[in-house]
């Protein structure tokens, strides 16, 4: 998601709301907390590729909120297009990947259909309902070659990436 976006911002000229769980201090702070080591790691990773965008030109943001929430959701909406106008294209590519999120088919129970249900299929359904009357001109969904393909330890996360491709249908 993040190559998309750096993409879309240095050669597209787009402007960037980027949506994220975690809390990020302010834009103008990015290019000294990249380099602070009081900043945990992965912060600092982020910090460290966003910071360039941002000294580019000021067209980047990034809301805090947590797809499975509907209120933190609805608040990023409203906080993107007070700031920009319009969303013109949501990228939606979120999902788990971490180990909680997969198990073979035979111990797949609720909780790793949860994982994997959560933010890529209850998300897109709430993005979906909240821009209803300010539509964006295009979405782009990221799903899975798994969807066709399968793979061991992934049934839920291919039968979630197949909904998804159903819905892009």
């Amino acid at each position: 998601g993040l190559n998309l976006a750096e993409h879309l911002f240095t050669r597209l000229g787009a402007r960037l709301a980027l949506l994220g769980r975690s809390r990020l201090p302010e834009p103008a702070q990015w290019a000294a907390a990249a380099i602070d080591p009081q900043t945990p790691a992965d912060v600092r990773a982020l910090l460290k590729r966003l910071a360039p965008l941002h000294a580019e030109r000021d067209d980047i943001t990034v809301v805090y909120a947590d797809l499975n929430r509907r209120e933190q959701l609805a608040t990023a909406i409203d906080a993107t297009i007070e700031r920009f106008g319009r969303i013109d294209v949501i990228v939606h590519g979120a999902g788990r990947v971490d180990a909680a999120a997969f198990a073979s088919a035979a111990d797949t129970g609720p909780s790793v259909v949860e994982a994997q249900y959560s933010p890529k299929l209850r998300g897109l359904f709430q993005l979906i309902e909240l821009m209803r009357g300010r539509e964006p001109k295009r979405w782009i969904l990221h799903s899975s070659i798994s969807s066709i393909l399968g793979g061991l330890g992934l049934a839920a996360y291919a039968g979630v990436n197949a909904v998804l491709d159903a819905v892009a249908r």
